[in-house]
């Protein structure tokens, strides 16, 4: 009887085990996925002003930034959503730029793998009849006159 119970006591620790190691590596993949530890920093802007672009009358004004995006997750990413919070020097929330880089679906043109920096340029545009407040201060600012902090905030990774 007591080798009856020892064998299932022995079974059901094996059990516990297994589970624990199972669970384990499913958290630890999860963990690898996470996008909080892709690093990003905007490290250039150009502005620059199209006369006759399309049918936008008097051009469009438009602002080039330059992200570095640094991927310390344990999968490699092919989109990603990022998230700039926009402040001036004293703290002050100015508004928020969304880029996105490469495809959720298909291909993609963003094959940021393990380990891996890339720099890449993203732009945006306005009119330049009657430019936004947000974009008219972003157009007339150094880079260095404001905080740029961002985030990742979306993504799709892929297995290699």
């Amino acid at each position: 009887m007591r080798v009856k119970v020892l064998r299932i006591v022995r079974i059901i620790l094996l059990a516990a085990a297994v589970i624990a190691c199972v669970a384990g590596v499913v958290k630890t993949k999860k963990a690898g996925r996470d996008v909080s530890k892709i690093d990003v920093q905007i490290t250039a802007k150009h502005c620059y002003h199209k006369e006759n672009d399309g049918a936008w009358i008097n051009g469009r004004y438009y602002i080039d930034y330059t992200f570095e995006i640094a991927n310390h997750t344990n999968v490699g990413w092919k989109y990603l959503q990022i998230t700039t919070y926009v402040s001036d020097k004293n703290g002050k929330s100015l508004g928020t730029i969304t880029t996105e880089f490469g495809s959720s679906y298909g291909a993609s043109d963003l094959k940021l793998r393990v380990g891996e920096t890339v720099t890449i340029d993203s732009s945006i545009a306005d009119s330049a009849n009657q430019p936004g407040e947000f974009f008219t201060t972003l157009f007339n600012s150094d880079l260095s006159d404001l905080v740029f902090a961002s985030e990742v905030t979306g993504g799709t990774y892929y297995d290699d």
